[in-house]
Formats: C-alpha cells, sequence, structure tokens
C-alpha cells in the first residue's frame, strides 16, 4: 500500500514538496505519484491548497500544473465515457429498458476529487477549459442520478 505525498503524517515537508513539485525537480515517477494523489486523494488537495497558499512566488507555475492536472483528468474520464460501448439495460417484468448515461464505478472515482477541488477553490473555474469540462462533468453526474431516481419513483 502506497502512502500520499501530500496528506501523509511524518512524509516529506509538505512545503518542500510544493517548492519542487512546482519547479519540476522530482523524478518522474514522485511527480506522477504527486499528480495522482491530487487526483483521489481530498486530504492531499486540502493539504496542497493549504500550502500553496503561504508561497505567493509559486502561484503562476502552480497554476498551469494545477489546470494542466485537472484538465488531463477530466479529459481522461469523458474519454474513457466515450470508449465505453457498452450498452447497460434494465430488465423488469415489462421488458428491457436501455440505459442511457450510465457508466462505471470508475467514472465517478475518476472525477470525485477533481470536481470537489474545483468547487472548493472555484478560482480554477477562471480557466475557461477547466470550467468547460467542470459543467459537463457536472451535467452527466445529474443526468445519472435523475435516471436513478426515475427508476426508483417508478418502483
Amino acid at each position: 500500500m502506497s502512502t500520499c505525498r501530500w496528506c501523509t503524517p511524518g512524509g516529506s515537508d509538505t512545503g518542500e514538496l510544493l517548492e519542487r513539485y512546482a519547479a519540476k525537480e522530482l523524478q518522474n515517477e514522485d511527480f506522477i505519484g504527486a499528480n495522482d494523489d491530487l487526483s483521489y486523494c481530498m486530504e492531499c488537495v486540502v493539504e496542497y491548497h493549504r500550502a500553496r497558499d503561504e508561497v505567493a512566488q509559486l502561484h503562476k507555475s502552480l497554476w498551469t500544473l494545477e489546470t494542466s492536472r485537472l484538465i488531463a483528468q477530466l479529459e481522461n474520464a469523458m474519454r474513457e465515457e466515450i470508449e465505453d460501448d457498452d450498452e447497460l439495460y434494465l430488465v423488469e417484468e415489462d421488458g428491457e429498458k436501455q440505459l442511457h448515461g450510465y457508466s462505471d464505478c470508475s467514472f465517478e472515482s475518476n472525477v470525485r476529487v477533481p470536481l470537489l477541488e474545483i468547487l472548493k477553490f472555484p478560482y480554477l473555474l477562471v480557466d475557461k477549459r477547466v470550467s468547460k469540462y467542470h459543467f459537463r462533468k457536472n451535467i452527466n453526474l445529474e443526468n445519472v442520478s435523475r435516471q436513478i431516481e426515475d427508476r426508483n419513483s417508478t418502483n
């Protein structure tokens, strides 16, 4: 089991990690791991932004890294959703009904932390692509929950 780079107590100093991350001085494996931690661990996101607030001189380079990471994560989730051509059917007594807009659990787990990060730190919406993808992903999630509600209300 791996430990998070940003939020693990007793791990590397967050401020030092942030400076090395911003300067792209991390080994490739550590850089990818740091991005993965920010993509899947909300505690890491909170710790990252707390440390970010303390180093104004790094904001410009961090902004580029933040938006690139979020865009890549949301684009990847969209690409996986488009590539997932499995058809899902609801089988009931009166027949089959094809369900649209559903995806497997990976969709929700791939976008949960990035969407929460954008909601918690709305300055990220200044980037037009982040804003566009955030909007699209929220619409997708809303459609999924609406279909679930519709299904439950017919029972």
